[in-house]
């Protein structure tokens, strides 16, 4: 009988403790801490979220770091506008690198349902290297079948972050969060390779270049950084809710087949 309920007592802790973070109301909102690290994404850069949407009608944001109307860097989900077009920009001294795709050219887009999203830059890149890419739990990341917009800018790339934070699913604009559950983020300071992502994909953790990672709702509504620079993480206006079902805890069975160093 012991053994039964030290059982059911860790069972408990598990469902307490692993978890996600929803998005339900305006002014929720997730903030990374400014931290140094974050100055260092420059000439390429890549940001991979595991996120459960379940409204298309609002503008949402799904990630930004900006001073203000100066250098930014980040993508939204247009879902209040013809097509749902899910957005990158990356700002450069004379034209910004823009991505923008259709949610339903993306085969594994869907509502309610769990879609792992990133978005990839390269300055030194054709327009070609400058990507969104789409996954879920039955198939890896892949692009749309086609663009709206798929332009490398021009000039160099804007670097005056200032102090500002780095929102993950929110924004300084209140009336744009994302709607709907966020579990993982990761950011990298490099342009990651198809294999890269799907690796990041059913195990997601720091990788070389990491610049901002973390597994949101772990415990409750706490979130741990997991770059290793302890930056402060703050929810608010955030309920603990299912993390992304990727097997063991955070997926932590690593595939060999995609073991590059991280």
């Amino acid at each position: 009988m012991k053994n039964i309920l030290t059982l059911l007592l860790l069972l408990c802790l598990a469902v307490s403790v692993s978890g996600a973070l929803l998005f339900d109301a305006d002014s929720d909102a997730l903030t990374h801490a400014n931290s140094s690290t974050y100055d260092s994404i420059g000439d390429t850069g890549t940001t991979c979220l595991w996120i459960y949407p379940t409204d298309d009608t609002a503008r949402q944001a799904l990630f930004i770091r900006s001073d203000l109307g100066n250098t930014y860097y980040e993508g939204n989900w247009r879902a209040d506008l013809g097509g749902d077009n899910f957005e990158f920009d990356r700002q450069r001294a004379t034209t910004d690198i823009y991505v923008a795709a259709a949610a339903a050219n993306f085969a594994n887009y869907g509502l309610n349902k769990w879609i792992f999203v990133c978005t990839v830059f390269d300055v030194a890149g054709a327009a070609s290297d400058q990507k969104i890419l789409i996954g879920d739990l039955d198939s890896p990341v892949a692009e749309p079948s086609a663009y709206a917009s798929q332009d490398a800018g021009s000039g160099a790339a804007s670097t005056t972050w200032g102090t500002n934070p780095f929102y993950i699913g929110s924004t300084t604009n209140t009336t744009r969060e994302f709607h709907g559950r966020v579990a993982f983020a990761i950011v990298t300071n490099t342009a990651l390779t198809l294999d890269q992502m799907t690796s990041l994909q059913w195990f997601p953790r720091p990788i070389p270049g990491t610049v901002l990672c973390a597994h949101y709702g772990f415990p409750d509504t706490t979130s741990v950084d997991c770059t290793g620079n302890a930056v402060t993480i703050t929810p608010t206006g955030l309920t603990n809710t299912d993390h992304v079902p990727l097997g063991n805890l955070f997926g932590m069975l690593k595939p060999v087949a995609f073991d590059y160093g991280g």
